[in-house]
């Protein structure tokens, strides 16, 4: 456990191209990036070297952060105070951090990186996109529209193979990634949708594309408080989201999910009952409990190193980075 910030950590990601590096989003008004390593004693346990803290051009609760994909050391965040911002996190300077044109009302809970420089960020029912290449510009409203009705926007993911976009009356949408044209839509829960994951195309482990690469994670704010596992896939009449399986266990909303980068068909899931859960997709089956968290866990990461496949770092409203291993907590 480390005691090491002023508010609560709402958003933990590992650098996708750098295994060390660990951003951490915070209600005190900083970004963290934390420098991880095994301990040279023993390189089956994970420690914390030193953190950079970037505050400077923030000004408000960090609600969310995105690593680009492929270009080194960038990151966005947005926060509670409707900011959207980049840091380059390259080097040992901590330097301030550049803003973007305000567009949104409200907290920001959700952003993405898309193609090249887009940034896609979402809040207050409404999905904007930037270009991080040209920080100066108004970004572009993008509207998802089914059967007449324009959607209220609750949440946004990236990926090649299509654009995931959640309502706030609980519907997923599958845009064409770079047209941004409707796909195929599914009526998932009844509430807000609060988080959507793709499984990887092919885990650290193997080197075959992974027999679970159709299957979308998505859990809401919904009373019934599940995980809805989702197939996108084409049977012969076009791409379409089918509902397979849905995870049952946690007592109140779940928040985030992130697929284990290393294990096919392995989910972690933070909650406000707070305990992050660990799933066996595969089997339906919940095969860990984390309870160390006295408040809601509401970030999770998994470590990014592949020798590490079971290694997780957590924070939530108690202020406290975690760091635990899935075996110890059957």
């Amino acid at each position: 456990m480390y005691n090491t910030c002023g508010g609560f950590l709402y958003t933990l990601q590992s650098c996708p191209y750098d295994a060390k590096s660990l951003a951490i989003s915070v209600g005190d008004g900083a970004v963290r990036v934390c420098e991880t390593d095994t301990l040279e004693e023993d390189d089956t346990k994970l420690s914390l070297g030193r953190t950079y803290t970037y505050w400077q051009n923030v000004q408000g609760k960090v609600l969310t952060i995105a690593w680009h994909p492929t270009r080194e050391n960038l990151l966005a965040f947005a926060t509670g105070e409707s900011r959207v911002g980049l840091i380059d996190a390259s080097g040992k300077m901590e330097r301030p951090a550049k803003t973007l044109v305000p567009s949104l009302r409200g907290p920001i809970y959700s952003l993405c990186w898309g193609d090249e420089y887009d940034l896609y960020v979402t809040g207050s029912g409404h999905l904007v996109k930037y270009k991080a290449d040209k920080p100066d510009e108004d970004p572009v409203q993008i509207y998802v529209t089914f059967e007449g009705q324009k959607w209220e926007i609750s949440s946004t993911s990236w990926y090649p193979r299509g654009m995931l976009c959640g309502s706030n009356s609980g519907a997923v949408a599958v845009l064409e990634p770079y047209t941004r044209e409707l796909i195929t839509v599914a009526f998932v829960f009844s509430k807000m949708i609060h988080s959507m994951e793709w499984h990887p195309q092919q885990t650290s482990s193997s080197s075959e594309e992974s027999p679970y690469k159709d299957l979308i994670a998505i859990s809401s704010l919904d009373k019934s408080c599940e995980i809805a596992i989702v197939e996108y896939a084409d049977k012969g009449d076009g791409p379409k989201l089918l509902i397979l399986k849905c995870l049952s266990g946690h007592k109140k909303a779940v928040l985030q999910l992130a697929w284990n980068p290393h294990k096919d068909a392995q989910l972690l899931s933070t909650s406000h009952d707070r305990t992050i859960r660990v799933w066996d997709v595969s089997e339906a089956v919940c095969i860990a409990i984390y309870d160390g968290h006295s408040q809601s866990s509401l970030g999770a990461a998994w470590s990014a190193f592949p020798h590490l496949p079971s290694t997780v770092m957590s924070g939530g409203a108690d202020c406290c980075l975690r760091v635990w291993r899935v075996e110890d907590y059957p």
